[in-house]
């Protein structure tokens, strides 16, 4: 008997539409907008450019999943490996045809490049989703 795993490679799990809600000098404003499809063939990585933040900025990510599937996906877990981010999102399952909000704020503390990754684990996919975001943080 194959597992959920195996049966739904081929189809697509989900579309994540991404807004950023950017930082200007008080730490607010709108950003850009991409949209990636994200399916068993596909990489499971999402990478963003952030741009230069200030020193104790807060920039606010913001993903949209669709469930495309048949059966309900849940968003089981979202681990940082720092303290500047703060993953929030709904632990309910996603219905089939619904949609599901995923925000995560990342706060600016230290100046210079910064690299950071967070990994989302899906009830439909068996490996996390790399989400990766980079920039510069200067003094104010």
């Amino acid at each position: 008997m194959k597992s959920f795993f195996d049966t739904t490679k081929g189809f697509i799990i989900l579309w994540m539409v991404v807004f950023f809600v950017g930082c200007s000098s008080n730490g607010s404003g709108k950003g850009e907008t991409k949209s990636i499809q994200i399916d068993s063939e596909v990489e499971n990585t999402i990478t963003y450019e952030l741009g230069v933040l200030k020193m104790d900025d807060q920039k606010e990510l913001t993903l949209q999943l669709q469930n495309l599937l048949q059966v309900p996906v849940v968003v089981n877990d979202i681990k940082g490996f720092c303290g500047c981010t703060m993953p929030r999102f709904d632990k309910e399952p996603i219905l089939p045809g619904r949609s599901s909000e995923v925000s995560i704020i990342f706060m600016a503390h230290q100046t210079g490049i910064f690299n950071k990754e967070l990994k989302m684990y899906l009830s439909s996919q068996d490996k996390p989703v790399s989400i990766i975001f980079n920039g510069e943080i200067v003094k104010r």
